[in-house]
């Protein structure tokens, strides 16, 4: 549990400050189109100024976002209150789970960091004395993630019928080969108690190499965002101009 409360703790920090320039951007972006804009506008019409593609594209977007703000914020605020009423209902987290078991890095991320958490469970209680249909009884319940839940349930049912604990792993694609591998050489050799707590190490250690790759390549990602727009804002703005200049000299 604290790992887990250390590693959600790293993702909102990471997370706080592309948010906040996210929401800074967006509102600047906003005041530019619908304050600033307008009156370019009002001048390039009198003018007769042919205006190029960029600054046709801006002026739809800053009359879409004039004509229609009521209607975005109240199809954004309906669309929020479905989407937080179906993630409450149980095929809706069901569907959400699913979804982050599939996204590129999340997913893996999710599948390693549950992976970590089944392998030093199941060794600590095997250290503990346990059996493993009581050990797979608890572990179930520790797991957050729905679908890798169910798939506990099945190498339970399959475990109890004498399978093992390897077999029935290797039978379901969610788990990943080396934690499947692993299980069979700690089974055969009699080890399995520290073989997966080897496992949860290696799963551990490999969850915070890909949060932090994660949390590095946002403030880049986010910078050249950024840039991208301020830089079609500008030549939306200023290309009319210097045709204006052109004309005038």
């Amino acid at each position: 549990m604290e790992k887990q409360i250390a590693t959600v703790g790293k993702v909102r920090r990471a997370l706080a400050y592309p948010a906040i320039v996210l929401i800074m951007a967006a509102g600047v972006f906003t005041l530019l189109t619908t304050v600033a804009l307008p009156p370019l506008v009002r001048l390039f019409s009198s003018l007769g100024v042919e205006l190029p593609l960029t600054t046709r594209l801006l002026i739809a977007i800053a009359d879409f976002l004039i004509n229609y703000k009521f209607h975005l914020l109240l199809g954004l605020l309906s669309l929020t209150i479905l989407i937080i009423g179906f993630m409450r209902l149980a095929v809706g987290k069901l569907v959400v789970d699913r979804l982050m078991l599939k996204i590129p890095l999340i997913g893996a991320i999710n599948i390693q960091r549950n992976m970590s958490l089944f392998c030093q469970t199941t060794a600590t209680l095997l250290r503990a004395g346990l059996l493993l249909p009581q050990i797979m009884d608890i572990v179930i319940q520790t797991i957050g993630n729905r679908v890798i839940r169910q798939a506990l349930v099945d190498v339970r049912e399959k475990l109890v019928q004498g399978q093992g604990l390897s077999q029935p792993m290797a039978a379901i694609d969610l788990f990943p080969r080396l934690a499947v591998e692993m299980v069979v050489v700690g089974e055969k050799t009699g080890n399995l108690e520290s073989t997966l707590a080897t496992v949860a190490d290696f799963y551990e250690e490999s969850v915070d190499r890909r949060m932090n790759t994660i949390t590095s390549m946002i403030e880049p990602a986010l910078t050249v965002a950024v840039g991208v727009v301020v830089i079609f804002v500008a030549l939306s703005m200023i290309t009319p101009l210097y045709s204006i200049l052109r004309s005038v000299r």
